[in-house]
């Protein structure tokens, strides 16, 4: 049953929108707002941005899409805004949102400040899609975010019920629940005794310009590993150079230093996303520098 868009509880949230409902509207909207910044948010306030709506975004944090690099969560969130992006960090609390006789919204924040917009969508996570399964009833346990608890091998706490994909939140990811069910079906029918890892997975973040990632942050990477090289760069593609244009690419590597192995990367820039999937395949097979230095372009 997957997931649902999540909105804040406040008055008048029921005149926003989610991720799910922007695909109905009927047209652009003038002035959008984006609550939240993670990657559906951007990746919605990108495309009304070249569209050529006025595109404001509130964060509560001080660098939008949480849970990525650092260093690719600050130079993402300073192309956004060279594109004309509004983020508005630590931003305001929402305490309500009301509609004007011209069918604008009001929204009004817990700073005594108002603000009207044509369409505000909540882009603030997404929730287990479990309501009215009845699986209290039959003793499938869930934890408070209505998250099913499965084993290793996506059982339940009902033996013959089995749950994959983003009612479980081992990751939630499309290709993520494909690999799930597979390996499911494999064990159940196929007479086999599959396991899947689940790190190292390719992930890509489709705003403009797109995000690719692989392996740990360079935080989480320094906790498993101890000490790491890292090597980074920051340059113009050669198209965007001779069409005057100033948007950057950002590339990133983490090396173990003790065994020369790529552990992870992080990119921002045109074509990232197909790059890094065969990267994943790299640093999934164990890839080193070295390796990747002897590699001619």
């Amino acid at each position: 049953t997957g997931g649902k868009a999540n909105r804040i509880d406040h008055n008048g949230c029921e005149l926003g929108i989610t991720s799910d409902d922007f695909f109905y509207l009927k047209e652009r909207p003038e002035r959008a707002l984006f609550i939240g910044a993670g990657y559906i948010s951007l990746e919605f306030a990108c495309v009304l941005n070249r569209l050529g709506s006025h595109t404001t975004v509130f964060h509560r944090g001080d660098k939008v899409l949480r849970g990525f690099d650092e260093d690719l969560r600050d130079h993402i969130g300073e192309e956004l805004e060279k594109q004309g992006i509004d983020i508005v960090y630590n931003a305001p609390m929402i305490m309500s949102i009301d509609k004007s006789v011209d069918g604008s919204l009001l929204v009004s924040t817990n700073d005594g400040k108002q603000a009207s917009f044509d369409m505000v969508l909540y882009g603030v996570g997404r929730l287990p899609n479990i309501e009215g399964l009845g699986l209290e009833k039959i003793g499938v346990d869930t934890t408070p975010q209505g998250v099913i608890k499965v084993n290793d091998d996506f059982k339940t706490s009902v033996d013959h019920i089995y749950a994959i994909g983003d009612v479980t939140d081992i990751i939630n990811l499309t290709p993520a629940a494909l690999a799930q069910g597979h390996v499911l079906a494999d064990n159940l029918f196929g007479g086999m005794s599959r396991s899947q890892s689940w790190d190292d997975i390719p992930t890509a973040v489709f705003t403009n310009p797109p995000l690719a990632t692989c392996g740990p942050t360079e935080e989480e990477a320094l906790k498993k590993y101890g000490k790491l090289r890292v090597y980074c760069s920051k340059f113009r593609p050669m198209k965007y150079v001779l069409a005057d244009r100033d948007e950057k690419t950002f590339m990133k590597l983490l090396v173990d230093d003790k065994t020369d192995k790529i552990v992870g990367a992080h990119m921002m820039g045109s074509d990232t996303p197909e790059m890094m999937q065969a990267i994943g395949v790299a640093i999934k097979a164990g890839a080193t520098k070295a390796d990747f230095d002897a590699t001619i372009g």
